[in-house]
């Protein structure tokens, strides 16, 4: 009887964590330069928020409240800037030729970020100007994040 042995290649994969609405080029240019340079798979998770309710201050000027957009128009607005994203980072990947997994979530706490990533090899979030939690409208705690995240995490800041 032969046995037959096989070598096991785990690929090594990053995170880039994004609000799905603000977007970093800079971040997403390191974080494929990086998966690029490591033959690693990029995987980006762009956090969506909740709509937020807001009541018409005046009421009195119905005209002003009559040209305002609804929930639905600004959802609707939300999406079509998301998939906006999602098309930007899909074409930036394969133009670099790497593997990659785009998810959108409505997790904000870090014990789910941390469950969402997995085995991660590295972690990218854009931490915009200043380093400090919900920078770049991220609605966590980068230090949170470090502390907790079994790989080390990269907070990419604007040149």
């Amino acid at each position: 009887m032969q046995v037959k042995k096989f070598k096991i290649v785990f690929m090594p994969s990053t995170l880039v964590i994004f609000n799905g609405l603000t977007f970093s080029y800079t971040t997403l240019d390191r974080a494929i330069a990086w998966a690029k340079e490591h033959k690693a798979t990029l995987r980006v998770l762009l956090l969506k928020d909740q709509p937020v309710e807001e009541d018409y201050v005046f009421p009195s000027d119905i005209a002003a409240a009559e040209s305002l957009t609804d929930i639905a128009d600004a959802q609707q607005d939300d999406e079509q800037l998301l998939q906006g994203k999602i098309k930007l980072v899909k074409d930036k990947a394969i133009a670099a030729g790497i593997d990659h997994v785009i998810q959108v979530s409505g997790e904000t706490s870090v014990d789910g970020l941390l469950a969402i990533a997995g085995k991660t090899d590295l972690i990218f979030v854009d931490a915009g100007g200043i380093v400090r939690e919900g920078a770049a409208g991220l609605p966590f705690d980068m230090n949170e994040l470090i502390e907790k995240a079994a790989c080390p995490v990269e907070l990419v800041t604007e040149k």
